[in-house]
């Protein structure tokens, strides 16, 4: 591409001489040919950089944003590549619209509906009465189980498994019964759900993720869970049952959420914490259990000294009270 069609592309202003590039790189790694982006330090020998202000002698489209940018040059140059047609292979009780694709050993149940633009891997399993929205992409060896309906543009990595039984058991004499689950799954529109993750069946209602979630590799939620729009969960986070999340939530890698308890909107939990007890003012919570960030890192600086800090209670208060 030359860099006037870049520029037009991404709704830039470019500055010095035109070029052409034939591929992209990172910063430090891009040549003559090649566009890169900088969001900070001006660096390297790109032929084409995008950037936030103007560089003397340098050929560059200044965005404000260039990473995000870059990010649409990308998706324009590579853009997905899908298979067509349908397989021979594969078992199709539902209707699916004129344009979908399905591979290999693909199963499709009873009453489900696939929606233009649709592309099913091999290996997917679909149950029955389910949907799967126009455009949406099912990986290798997602599992579809009954009543789940998946909304548009959603992308769902393989492995995933959405509508399996909630983990729940009613205390008897003879033991754990187990409670059956009937509900459903209701998946918003441009959501992305990584590899090996698995969403929960409801136990009588609905298990809900909101619009543009996204979900990273290896997350569990529970039954009757409610994640808002705009979510971002990454890897190992586990939300208990019953529990819920507002608009634009945040949960780092590990965070724990208990069931039955309410993330409130503009929520950010670090690392590892664990949520315990309803979250309601915006802003940033660390730590188990999860408080607001201030108050963690103070508690984290005091931590290594508090055998110290009671020594000295305790030599103040003449030994009393020292157990």
């Amino acid at each position: 591409m030359t860099s006037e069609e870049i520029a037009e592309l991404v709704g830039g202003s470019h500055f010095g001489d035109p070029v052409e590039v034939f591929a992209v790189n990172s910063l430090d790694q891009a040549g003559p040919e090649e566009l890169a982006y900088a969001e900070k330090e001006i660096r390297g020998n790109a032929g084409l950089l995008l950037c936030e202000r103007p560089v003397d002698g340098r050929t560059c489209i200044v965005v404000g944003d260039p990473k995000g940018a870059f990010l649409r040059v990308l998706e324009h140059a590579f853009s997905e590549r899908h298979f067509d047609g349908v397989h021979p292979s594969a078992v199709i009780e539902g209707v699916i619209a004129d344009d979908v694709a399905i591979g290999a050993n693909v199963v499709i149940g009873e009453a489900s509906r696939i929606e233009k633009g649709a592309v099913i891997y091999p290996g997917v399993v679909i149950g029955r009465e389910c949907v799967v929205g126009q455009d949406s992409v099912l990986f290798p060896n997602v599992v579809l189980y009954d009543k789940v309906h998946i909304g548009k543009h959603c992308r769902l990595h393989a492995g995933a498994v959405i509508g399996a039984d909630g983990f729940s058991y009613h205390p008897t004499d003879f033991g754990a019964q187990k409670v059956i689950h009937i509900g459903k799954v209701e998946i918003g529109d441009h959501v992305e759900i990584g590899a090996n993750t698995c969403v929960d069946r409801a136990f009588l209602n609905s298990t809900t993720i909101g619009d543009h979630t996204k979900i990273d590799n290896l997350v569990q939620i529970g039954h009757n869970a409610s994640l808002g729009e705009h979510n971002l969960l990454a890897g190992q986070v586990g939300i208990a049952g019953s529990a819920r999340t507002g608009d634009h939530v945040t949960l780092a890698g590990k965070v724990g959420v208990i069931d039955h308890i309410e993330v409130g909107e503009q929520i950010q939990v670090g690392v590892g914490a664990l949520v315990l007890k309803n979250l309601t003012k915006k802003g940033q919570y660390i730590g188990t259990p999860a408080v607001e960030a201030g108050i963690g890192r103070r508690a984290m600086v005091l931590w290594p000294r508090l055998p110290e800090i009671w020594k000295r209670l305790n030599a103040l208060s003449d030994g009393k009270d020292s157990k």
